[in-house]
């Protein structure tokens, strides 16, 4: 069968309101050339702390991921962000300016099967992906958040979410406790047409789910869709560092 091309592109931005980019990202290939992997971690802490948090998340999963070759790509998502964790803990508890210290991360793997992309997911905190297909956009991972949980048990209402005072809670992160609870989630089938977005909350800060899909559908490439959605935060304000990767299936890319 036809094996579809796939486009990959990401920027990075510090916003208007921070003095440092605590965000980190990676694309790389994994070992064999035929699975990709793109990643975003947002990090947190005091005296550039989080910049750090970020970069170790980062570095691990690439160095984890690169030479996993053909495993199951569900069981090297956890333990590639499993490992992340206790390198990130372990040099908080090691160096006490860096105590506390942690990070969101979300990750795909995109394979292609019989001439299908196929991704598979794992996130921990509140970093989203976002499914983009020629019908709109939807989030496809869970926010580990004290405002996502109580909107899942209706105890607040999504539009009040944007507003709420503790939407910066996380209840789960890497780095800040010897182990993690991994979300992994079924693997998407990408069809022509379709798009992945992994980003900080910087974006979803300002930029609504409805806009993600218009303006990567819009898109020539999917460096520019990233650009462009960076650019609306700022536009919006900027209050946080934005990162946007954006993985797509541009239609009659089949070759």
């Amino acid at each position: 069968m036809p094996r579809p091309k796939i486009e990959t592109g990401g920027v990075t931005d510090v916003g208007r309101r921070r003095e440092h980019n605590e965000d980190a990202w990676a694309i790389f290939q994994m070992s064999g050339g035929e699975r990709l992997v793109c990643v975003v971690a947002d990090g947190m802490g005091g005296h550039l702390a989080g910049e750090v948090a970020s970069t170790r998340a980062v570095e691990t999963i690439e160095r984890e991921l690169r030479e996993a070759g053909t495993a199951d790509p569900s069981t090297t998502l956890r333990h590639a962000l499993q490992q992340a964790n206790t390198v990130i803990w372990a040099e908080a508890r090691d160096d006490s300016a860096k105590g506390g210290m942690g990070t969101t991360a979300v990750c795909t793997i995109v394979d292609v099967v019989d001439g299908s992309a196929r991704a598979w997911l794992a996130n921990v905190g509140d970093s989203p992906a976002f499914l983009v297909s020629p019908d709109g956009a939807r989030q496809v991972t869970r926010d580990h958040s004290w405002v996502a949980e109580q909107v899942a048990a209706g105890e607040l209402r999504p539009e009040e979410v944007a507003t709420h005072p503790y939407r910066s809670i996380l209840t789960r992160c890497l780095g800040t406790e010897p182990d993690v609870r991994v979300d992994v989630y079924e693997p998407l089938e990408l069809k022509t047409g379709d798009a992945l977005v992994l980003c900080s909350d910087g974006l979803t800060e300002h930029v609504h789910v409805e806009e993600i899909a218009e303006h990567v559908a819009r898109a020539v490439g999917a460096e520019a869709a990233a650009q462009i959605l960076v650019d609306l935060a700022n536009t919006r304000g900027g209050h946080d560092n934005t990162t946007v990767v954006v993985i797509r299936i541009p239609p009659g890319s089949a070759s």
